[in-house]
């Protein structure tokens, strides 16, 4: 009997501390002591780490996006800009002004999450809120819109996104030549693209394999603290992205044309040797044409400088005067795709891998043992190399030398297809994942039962 009285005392004491501790986790993670994702040590000393550099978060969206925003700016507060050392300003860009319960509900959210997330050395979060200039958002006079619209049949006929939306357009032509312009952005040298209904599914940190003594990876003592915009200036980056992809041919009809004749017209502008030029550009026996390739700029980082150059400037407005970001659906992705492969090197272009990121449908999930922690995204649902024709990775693996083929085996390998050359697996939700081959039979075995019907 006494044996089992003491059994019983140690078996309660044994539960009172497992409850004691966990309670102590939670309440950390709540706190905002360590990100929800992995901890990170924010006692530990800067004194290694370069001062902070000029940047801003850019958001722009509508007083109706309110919901969509505030996830995303949840998830990267508690994946990043929480820290204390990172904590940069977001900048809110608007065609229209932002109103009282916007500013108010952005604001109070901002600060309680800093707070959550930040631990006890956080700064309060910089918020400013901005209306973009009617002549960088609005029709040109010199615009016919009536007769621009009637280039929208096609577009509509093969239901292309936004084939009808004038608004979308607007958008577009700003991203691709205005919003670096805009006065709240004078002050900042580098940005960060964020946009409503996206997530930020990692703590960030320094990419796999990353140097142990090098400040990004020992910034504390996991090394959790990783910071895109000092690693930009840093390493001399102007530009950096996380998916790239394919664009619909028909909303970009002949802007291939107009960046051809202006590059061959304005050589002073160019790149020396061209090298980043291959990810958009196909070589063949009548010269150069566009494979459809782009950067996807829902997610980007920015020297904003090189946006304000007199070279970026200049094709943006040679493509502007033809007035086709509103008779087509010309994107400002492949516009900052065509003018990155022209005007920078492929030194000065960087893939971040170590970011997760999701804009629907597509997926970015960093691969590797150290995320396996950190992350709370599914390396299999990774886009980079689908198994399909969209991605675009293969196209900028062989502008960075990267063996597209050894990486496919490596992720076969890790995903249970050993040996399966070329090829990596689909992973279709609510399935296992399967190879290519298989993928496309089934797909052929619908269309040919479709057929039949």
């Amino acid at each position: 009997m006494a044996r089992l009285t003491v059994r019983l005392v140690l078996a309660i004491a044994s539960l009172l501390t497992i409850l004691a501790l966990l309670n102590t986790y939670s309440g950390r993670q709540v706190r905002g002591e360590w990100p929800l994702v992995g901890k990170a040590d924010f006692s530990a000393s800067a004194t290694e780490i370069p001062p902070r550099p000029s940047a801003a978060i850019v958001i722009l969206c509508r007083n109706s996006d309110i919901n969509g925003i505030l996830p995303s700016l949840d998830d990267l507060e508690l994946t990043f800009n929480a820290h204390p050392l990172t904590s940069y300003t977001y900048v809110f860009l608007n065609n229209h002004d932002f109103n009282v319960h916007f500013r108010e509900k952005i604001t109070a959210y901002l600060t309680t999450a800093r707070a959550r997330f930040g631990g006890p050395s956080a700064s309060q979060p910089d918020i400013r809120f901005g209306q973009i200039p009617p002549e960088h958002w609005d029709v040109p006079g010199n615009i016919n819109l009536e007769k621009m619209k009637t280039g929208w049949s096609d577009l509509i006929k093969a239901n292309i996104p936004y084939a009808a939306s004038l608004s979308y357009r607007q958008m577009c032509r700003f991203q691709s030549g205005f919003f670096f312009r805009h006065p709240l952005l004078q002050d900042f040298k580098y940005y960060w693209r964020v946009e409503p209904d996206v997530k930020f599914s990692c703590n960030i940190v320094p990419s796999q394999g990353a140097a142990p003594t090098s400040w990004d990876a020992k910034a504390d003592g996991m090394g959790d603290f990783f910071d895109p915009f000092r690693w930009m200036a840093a390493n001399k980056k102007k530009y950096a992205w996380v998916l790239s992809l394919t664009e619909y041919p028909a909303t970009i009809r002949d802007l291939w044309l107009h960046s051809l004749r202006f590059f061959k017209a304005n050589t002073q502008y160019q790149s020396p040797g061209l090298t980043a030029l291959d990810f958009v550009a196909s070589r063949n026996r009548v010269g150069l044409s566009y494979n459809h390739c782009h950067f996807w700029t829902n997610f980007e980082i920015a020297d904003l400088d090189w946006y304000r150059s007199e070279g970026y400037i200049k094709f943006f407005e040679e493509l502007d005067r033809t007035g086709k970001f509103f008779k087509w659906r010309w994107g400002d992705a492949p516009v900052h795709s065509i003018a990155a492969a022209w005007l920078l090197s492929k030194d000065e272009i960087h893939q971040f891998t170590n970011i997760g990121y999701t804009h629907d449908p597509f997926t970015a999930c960093p691969r590797g043992e150290q995320y396996l922690s950190r992350c709370k995204c599914d390396p299999q649902t990774d886009f980079k190399y689908d198994s399909g024709s969209m991605s675009c990775q293969r196209q900028w693996d062989l502008v960075a030398g990267t063996d597209s083929k050894a990486k496919i085996l490596e992720i076969n390998n890790e995903m249970g297809f050993p040996g399966l050359a070329g090829f990596a697996v689909l992973q279709i939700p609510g399935r296992q994942p399967v190879t290519e081959t298989e993928a496309k039979a089934e797909q052929a075995t619908q269309a040919a039962g479709k057929m039949a019907v």
